[in-house]
């Protein structure tokens, strides 16, 4: 189980500033995570936590929202009492909204509906705690529903001018990077894509996120990573963004082919492996800010 070990103090001035600008800031939902706090409780992850979840996030902090629960079939959650039990204990520290997982069959789904019914009439769950839940998950799909768009409508919000500047400040730059930036060669930009996941489906990421932003060339697994030298213009700078570089074959084939005849900018807009050496530039993110604010950094 990951533990944050630092005392309370600490924690009010580092851990929880994002979490209450998000909350000024009107956010719908906040995910609880399978991991120790001891400070705030010694016995519970915050997942299943009254004292972080009810008492610090409602009471102390006025979140309103939906708090969703992160995975209950990871290990983190349920690897000692299974999922119906693990339901029970979010729904009890806090939670209202569950990740359950996707390979559950109905019978499961069966067993882990009978767990929280059970829990309310032997009143483990709290009548009102239970329906105040359901009425804030309804709540959220009736004003979600109410402001669905057509695909391809959805105006992305203004990034004020500053932003990107700051949010620049937290990429890791190396040397080399800083070195060839500098140079002032035409930049190529070459997407990087690889196959979604459940946890990172079809949508737009990084730079690829501003509307007008396109890449020179879009490159994924299994493509003829040679045939790319064909496309970048001579004397370019082939700046070739992916996430979690260190994940797929095709950035280090990339990163080969490419670079025995001009110069390579790695950038993992993921969370880099440093021992792997394909983060020239690590963002640690991929939202349309920190694309905002790479294309400052490349020169774009």
């Amino acid at each position: 189980m990951p533990r944050v070990e630092a005392d309370a103090a600490t924690l009010a001035a580092r851990e929880l500033p994002p979490f209450a600008a998000a909350i000024a800031a009107g956010a719908s939902t906040i995910m609880s995570s399978h991991l120790m706090v001891p400070a705030l409780d010694a016995a519970n992850p915050a997942t299943f936590s009254r004292p972080i979840l009810r008492e610090l996030l409602r009471g102390s902090m006025g979140f309103g929202g939906v708090v969703v629960s992160d995975a209950l079939d990871m290990a983190g959650a349920s690897a000692d009492r299974g999922i119906p039990a693990a339901t029970v204990s979010a729904l009890d520290g806090g939670c209202d909204l569950l990740c359950i997982g996707t390979r559950n069959t109905d019978a499961q789904m069966g067993e882990i509906a009978a767990a929280i019914e059970a829990a309310l009439l032997d009143g483990t769950l709290d009548e009102t705690e239970f329906a105040q839940a359901s009425d804030r998950v309804a709540a959220l799909g009736e004003r979600l529903a109410a402001t669905r768009r057509p695909a391809g409508t959805v105006t992305p919000a203004p990034i004020a001018d500053a932003a990107p500047a700051r949010v620049g400040t937290a990429f890791a730059i190396s040397e080399r990077a800083s070195s060839l930036l500098a140079g002032h060669a035409p930049v190529a930009l070459v997407r990087v894509e690889t196959t979604p996941s459940i946890a990172v489906g079809e949508s737009p990421w990084g730079p690829w996120g501003i509307p007008g932003v396109e890449p020179l060339a879009t490159v994924r697994e299994g493509d003829d990573v040679a045939a790319l030298a064909a496309v970048l213009p001579a004397g370019s700078l082939a700046v070739l963004i992916g996430r979690d570089n260190h994940l797929h074959a095709v950035m280090p084939a990339l990163v080969a082919a490419l670079g025995s005849d001009r110069e390579v900018l790695a950038v993992d807009m993921g969370w880099p492996d440093p021992e792997r050496g394909l983060a020239d530039v690590a963002t640690y993110g991929a939202s349309q800010l920190v694309g905002r604010a790479l294309l400052d950094l490349v020169g774009r």
